[in-house]
């Protein structure tokens, strides 16, 4: 394929420029996994939903890092002090600050064998432009950072971010992550590697919206010991993306809270997959996913659980809702349990339904602009996953974005 001839005449392009033998030759060896595979395609069990055309129709070339690149930056969304990457690179310029105390802000991407069954895991460490690379100890006075990604590129450009986030022994810490495109980048490809050891906490928040043109693939990949790690997401706002979360469950008494919405408005195509493997006996998962879908705006959640024969005494349960509030709007949703152990308490539960007419009807009587009534329902429908984020600025700011996107999305369509 012409783009795959692309691919590797850029990676080509970045080997001639990585300094060290042994990070050159994992970059390679990802490179020709991704090569071998190719580029994610329909036939691909966890691609039947997901739209690949961006990625197979078009041509991206490597988006150009911008020095002294300034834009409006949004207000932040926490009292956290903010650090800004663009493209992927730390701007001590855009940043509050970059020296804190007990934060350790690495430049190696480090070493990484490539996954089997992730073409775009593989492409994204082979080609890796930059990302966040931090390791957080106990000796940080502060409770969290917020991230702030803003790519540079244009519609014909890609940027591949490989972010690492390495917690020691006794941390606990919270990191909200958002993305700025001005330019309305074509594609964003970004993984995040984060280690959790025994008696240490993360929550990872993010507002996954890169722009109505942009397409985004994105993914959190953790390695938990047993200690506690919560994800709470918010997707909306792409033309098209993909949100992957993957936790390998390697130490026992690990607890782990996936929680997220999305919200697909016209033409958009946005979906969720999960996979949680549970390899040690006695850790708890739990899962609660709610989708908001208009008129042409297609979702679909995939969330796999797997317990292996040693991990007895797991607990895990899974939930995913979808309300779909006008004709043509599409919600798949595929939940998987493969359970080898017989000691466990696993359940699932999954649904698609519409808007609860009588309410609106009541709603509309009382003088409730038909829009408003609307963004009111679906905050009553997405409160659960609203109410379970512990941080108020956060629970405030998604619930915003959920009333102005019901405002645009709905003029658009009329």
């Amino acid at each position: 394929m012409k783009n795959i001839e692309v691919y590797k005449s850029q990676f080509d392009g970045l080997f001639k420029m990585i300094e060290g033998e042994e990070e050159a030759a994992s970059r390679l060896e990802a490179f020709d996994h991704f090569n071998n595979i190719g580029l994610p395609h329909k036939k691909m069990e966890d691609w039947k939903y997901s739209d690949t055309d961006p990625f197979s129709k078009n041509i991206f070339e490597l988006s150009p890092h911008l020095e002294g690149f300034s834009p409006e930056l949004p207000p932040k969304v926490t009292l956290w002090s903010r650090l800004v990457y663009v493209d992927g690179h730390l701007s001590a310029t855009l940043s509050d600050e970059t020296d804190f105390e007990g934060i350790c802000f690495k430049n190696k991407l480090g070493v990484q064998k490539a996954h089997d069954q992730e073409p775009l895991r593989a492409l994204n460490f082979a080609m890796a432009q930059g990302g966040a690379n931090l390791s957080i100890s106990k000796d940080t006075g502060i409770e969290g950072l917020e991230l702030l990604f803003i790519f540079t590129g244009n519609n014909k450009n890609v940027c591949h971010i490989k972010n690492n986030i390495a917690l020691e022994d006794g941390v606990d810490f919270s990191i909200f992550t958002s993305f700025l495109s001005p330019n309305d980048i074509g594609w964003v490809n970004i993984s995040t590697q984060i280690n959790i050891p025994k008696n240490s906490s993360l929550i990872h928040m993010g507002d996954l919206g890169i722009g109505a043109k942009s397409f985004l693939t994105a993914e959190a990949v953790i390695s938990i010991h047993g200690g506690a790690y919560e994800n709470h997401s918010l997707l909306r706002n792409s033309g098209s993306a993909r949100h992957l979360i993957n936790v390998d469950v390697l130490g026992e008494n690990s607890n782990i809270y996936l929680n997220g919405a999305f919200l697909a408005g016209n033409n958009e195509t946005l979906d969720t997959l999960t996979r949680l493997n549970h390899i040690v006996p006695n850790s708890n998962s739990e899962q609660n996913y709610r989708g908001v879908l208009l008129k042409k705006g297609k979702t679909a959640f995939q969330g796999k659980v797997v317990v292996s024969t040693n991990a007895q005494k797991t607990i895990a349960g899974q939930s995913c809702k979808n309300l779909i509030l006008e004709a043509g709007a599409e919600a798949n949703v595929k939940p998987e349990l493969l359970i080898y152990a017989d000691d466990v308490k696993c359940a699932h539960g999954a649904t698609v339904g519409e808007l609860d007419k009588e309410a609106y009807f009541y709603m509309l009587q009382r003088g409730i602009d038909p829009i408003m009534a609307h963004a009111l329902l679906v905050n009553s429908f997405l409160g659960e996953v609203i109410e379970n984020i512990k941080q108020e600025d956060i629970k405030t700011h998604f619930e915003s974005l959920i009333i102005n996107w019901m405002h645009k999305t709905q003029e658009r369509a009329s």
